[in-house]
């Protein structure tokens, strides 16, 4: 994304317990906080899917790639990294 829209983007990998305490200080029921935590976590220690053919076979058409996804989007990638 910083290659093509020129917004230095990082990621910032949080630690699950923080995650899971930043989320029940900001009013988070406790219960909810865990599901949060697990579902925010748990894709991260699973394998990556397969990537099947049910979108072209549903719409008929080719899915859009990431990169033209961020050139057709850039506008509005720009902008909402701005309001940061």
């Amino acid at each position: 994304m910083t290659e093509l829209t020129g917004v230095n983007f990082t990621f910032k990998a949080v630690n699950p317990v923080s995650f899971y305490f930043s989320k029940v200080r900001s009013g988070v029921p406790r219960g909810f906080a865990v599901v949060m935590t697990i579902l925010h976590f748990l894709p991260r220690f699973q394998n990556e899917p397969e990537i099947s053919a049910n979108f072209k076979m549903l719409t008929g058409k080719e899915p859009t790639t990431l990169k033209a996804f961020i050139l057709r989007e850039r506008e509005k990638i720009m902008n909402a990294q701005n309001a940061y």
